[in-house]
């Protein structure tokens, strides 16, 4: 099986697939210099991207939770792309998503329901996401704590425990210790999965090998 992507100056939907699965292709609004991507490209190597989805947010591929935003029209989508690039201060470019490996489900035609998503982050709209939500915020603040305190230097240390310390109980009434039990639960277990897969955003504040590096540390004060 085979997803193609590629800019639609290219011009190109790519060659007929002889899989049994249908061969589908969407056109998608991207963000090339998305942090996370950039992170991974670094330390991983490859090409990683990130396309808007229905929340406002990006995602590396749609979930049926959470479908890319997407257009069959390429002017149509030449329009949102500009609106979004407009209301967020950057530029970001459209691409087509082409395969017999794509899931028709895992993407979401746009319509004015969605006109929102292109000016910038939605409040998530079920329970279950606003909680899946909350748990991503904690794990990433929980991780930079870590690292934080971690990478200081014994000068420092003292100092930036209190202080993140300090931001952890404010958000999340936690302590840097108890940050880092957390990092080794079930539940951020779950959300860095999620991260690492690409269903969920950092947002540009760590990457996946950071977010490793603060479990393994977590691991290691247990």
């Amino acid at each position: 099986m085979d997803i193609r992507r590629s800019s639609i100056k290219a011009d190109t939907i790519g060659e007929m697939s002889t899989s049994n699965r249908p061969y589908l292709s969407f056109f998608v609004i991207e963000h090339a210099e998305h942090g996370s991507a950039a992170l991974e490209e670094q330390h991983h190597g490859g090409q990683h991207y990130r396309f808007l989805n229905v929340t406002g947010r990006w995602s590396a591929k749609g979930t049926r939770a959470v479908p890319l935003l997407a257009w069959t029209d390429r002017q149509e989508v030449e329009a949102a792309a500009a609106i979004a690039s407009k209301a967020r201060d950057r530029l970001f470019k459209v691409s087509l998503l082409s395969g017999d490996s794509l899931v028709a489900e895992q993407f979401a035609a746009f319509n004015e329901r969605h006109a929102e998503a292109l000016l910038g982050y939605l409040p998530y709209g079920t329970a279950t996401a606003k909680k899946q939500e909350e748990l991503r915020v904690k794990t990433l603040d929980c991780a930079s704590a870590v690292l934080r305190v971690h990478r200081a230097t014994d000068a420092e240390r003292a100092q930036i425990n209190r202080d993140e310390g300090r931001i952890l109980q404010q958000a999340h009434r936690l302590t840097v210790f108890s940050a880092a039990q957390f990092l080794t639960d079930k539940k951020a277990d779950e959300i860095i999965a999620l991260l690492e897969a690409g269903d969920l955003d950092s947002e540009e504040k760590l990457s996946i090998e950071d977010l490793r590096e603060a479990v393994r540390l977590a691991k290691s004060y247990a």
